[in-house]
C-alpha cells in the first residue's frame, strides 16, 4: 500500500511542477499588464494569448528538474526513459500511427461535440487560442517540447513506476488513463487516453521511448497542419465526405501501422548461462580433486 501511495505522489508532484512552472511565466506577464493598466477581459485575453509560451516554458524547465530529480537519487532519467535506438522501419510504421491517429481523433471529438455541445463550445475556444499563437511556437509548443516532455513524464517516468508494481497491460492502461487526465478536458482527454495505450504498446514492443514520440510528434505536427490549412476547414464541416475519408484511414492505416510495428518489435532473447555460471568454481576444484583420488 505505501508503496502505491508513493507512486500517485510522484504522479501529483510531476503535474505540480509542470503546473507551477506554467504559473511561474504567466503571473509576473499578469502584474506587468496590469501596472501598465490592462486589466479584465483584456488582461484575460492576453494572458491566454501567452499560454503557448508558458507551455514551452514549463516543459522545458521540468524536464530539467526531472533529470536533477532523479540524478539525485542516483538514477539517469534517460536510461529509466529507454532512450535506445529505432530501426528505419520501426520509426516509419510509428510515424503512420501518429498520422492515422488524427483522423480517428476527428471522429471521436465529432461525437462527442453531439454529446456535449457546451463542453465543446469551450474546446473550440481553447483550440482558437492555441491556433492564434504565432505559427513558429505553436510549432516549438506543440510539435517539439510537448511530445518529448510529456512522454518523458508518461512513457518514461510514471510507467516506468507503474511497472515495478503491476503488470505490463495493466501499467500501460493506467499510464495512458493518467495521460487523458491530464489533458483536463472530455474531448482531449478521450483520445489522448486511447492514443496514450498505443504509444504505451510502442514502448513495450521497441524498447524506446524514441516510438511514442515519434507517434506524438507526427499526430501534434499534421494536427497543427490541419488547423492551420483549408485542409482543417475542410475536415469541420459537418459533411459526409470527410467523415467518409477520417473513418477509412482510421480504419485501415491505423490498425495496420500497429500491426506491422508490433510485427517489428524487439525480441529480447535470454542469455544461457555459462557452465561456469551453472556451476561455481569451487565445486569443479572439488570435483577434479574427487577424480583424482
Amino acid at each position: 500500500m505505501k508503496s502505491y501511495l508513493k507512486m500517485i505522489g510522484l504522479f501529483i508532484l510531476l503535474v505540480v511542477i509542470h503546473q507551477g512552472l506554467a504559473l511561474v511565466y504567466l503571473v509576473p506577464v499578469g502584474v506587468y499588464y496590469n501596472l501598465i493598466g490592462i486589466e479584465g477581459e483584456q488582461l484575460e485575453e492576453l494572458l491566454y494569448a501567452q499560454s503557448m509560451q508558458a507551455t514551452i516554458f514549463a516543459g522545458l524547465v521540468a524536464l530539467l528538474i526531472f533529470i536533477f530529480m532523479f540524478r539525485n537519487k542516483k538514477e539517469n532519467l534517460f536510461k529509466r526513459s529507454q532512450f535506445n535506438s529505432l530501426t528505419i522501419k520501426q520509426a516509419g510504421w510509428s510515424s503512420l500511427i501518429g498520422f492515422s491517429f488524427v483522423f480517428l481523433s476527428l471522429l471521436i471529438v465529432q461525437l462527442l461535440s453531439v454529446l456535449f455541445p457546451l463542453q465543446y463550445a469551450n474546446f473550440v475556444e481553447t483550440m482558437d487560442v492555441v491556433v492564434d499563437a504565432p505559427f513558429l511556437v505553436v510549432l516549438l509548443g506543440v510539435v517539439i517540447v510537448a511530445p518529448l516532455f510529456e512522454e518523458v513524464m508518461f512513457r518514461g517516468i510514471v510507467y516506468d513506476a507503474l511497472h515495478k508494481r503491476m503488470n505490463i497491460y495493466i501499467s500501460i492502461v493506467l499510464a495512458g488513463l493518467l495521460f487523458g487526465v491530464y489533458h483536463m478536458n472530455i474531448f482531449q482527454g478521450t483520445y489522448a487516453t486511447l492514443i496514450g495505450i498505443v504509444m504505451g504498446f510502442s514502448l513495450v514492443w521497441t524498447k524506446s521511448i524514441w516510438a511514442p514520440i515519434i507517434i506524438h510528434f507526427v499526430n501534434n505536427l499534421v494536427s497543427v497542419l490541419i488547423s492551420y490549412t483549408v485542409v482543417g476547414t475542410w475536415l469541420d464541416l459537418e459533411k459526409a465526405l470527410p467523415i467518409i475519408v477520417s473513418i477509412t484511414i482510421a480504419a485501415t492505416l491505423l490498425p495496420f501501422g500497429i500491426y506491422k510495428l508490433h510485427a517489428n518489435k524487439v525480441i529480447v532473447t535470454p542469455i544461457e548461462p555459462t557452465l561456469d555460471e551453472l556451476i561455481p568454481e569451487d565445486s569443479i576444484e572439488d570435483l577434479e580433486l574427487d577424480a583424482t583420488v
